[in-house]
This record gives structure tokens, sequence and C-alpha cells, in this order.
């Protein structure tokens, strides 16, 4: 598969987890600070950037991208690749039933964070994995995938 159909898939993935945690009552209140983001974990960042995602936070969302993906995708751009597939699951009605975070790697300043999901309406569950990298300002999430 080509860096094209890498990066459909990525987002794709991040978009559907994105999904399946606003749906199964990830939430949390307030805002988070520049200073505590620098302090998350990773599956912290990942489940700041859930939080994100529910509350309709492009900004946020773009924000919590590491610095070499804001550089070469627009807000705008990321945007459009994170709502689309959303719909389009929205559409066909398939609801996301279960989600968890089931590890954390961290390796250096990389990281990798697991999690499941189940597409409960086909019968599918899922384990996927969103890579993360340490940067000045905290761990930052590598690339765009729906399913966050």
């Amino acid at each position: 598969m080509g860096n094209t159909g890498k990066m459909g898939k990525t987002i794709l993935i991040l978009g559907l987890v994105s999904v399946v945690l606003a749906t199964s009552g990830c939430t949390g209140g307030g805002t988070t600070t520049t200073e505590q983001l620098s302090e998350m974990t990773p599956s912290e960042v990942v489940a700041e950037y859930i939080k994100a995602h529910k509350h309709g936070d492009y900004e946020k969302m773009y924000s919590l991208m590491s610095t070499e993906y804001r550089n070469s995708h627009s807000e705008a751009s990321f945007r459009t690749q994170i709502e689309a597939p959303r719909r389009a699951m929205e559409q066909q009605g398939t609801p996301i039933k279960f989600i968890k975070v089931t590890g954390e790697e961290i390796s250096g300043n990389s990281a990798t964070v697991e999690f499941m999901y189940e597409l409960s309406s086909i019968g599918v569950t899922e384990t996927e994995t969103v890579e993360l990298i340490k940067e000045s300002d905290g761990w930052k999430i590598v690339n765009a995938k729906y399913e966050l």
C-alpha cells in the first residue's frame, strides 16, 4: 500500500476512535492549559484529543498534532479529513459500542497508545495503535486518525 493509502487508513482510524470515545462517555471538564498538556502522558494526550473531538474543538485537536504534521497539513484540511469519515459512519448507522485504552509504550521520545473499539452494528472489534512523539511542549500525535 502506498503512502496515500496508508494516510487514508490512518485518518479513518483516528476519526473512528474519536467517534468511539465520544459516544462511550469519555468526558472531562474544563479547559486544559498548555502547561498541563506538557505534563500529560501519551494516553492522556490521546484522551484530550478525544475530548476535544467530542466537543467539536478542532483547533485543540489540531494543536495536539505533531509539529511535522501541522507543517504539512493546514488546520482546514485537518478538519475536513476528520469530519468526512465521521459523517459517513453516521449516515451508515454504524454505532460504536465500546472502547478502552489497552496499552501504552514509551521508548525515548516515541510512544504508542493502543485501544480497542467495537462497531456493534457489524459485529467488528478492532485494536488500533496511535503513535506519538515527545516535543518540547509535550507528547504530540504523529498522524491524524478519524477514530480518535
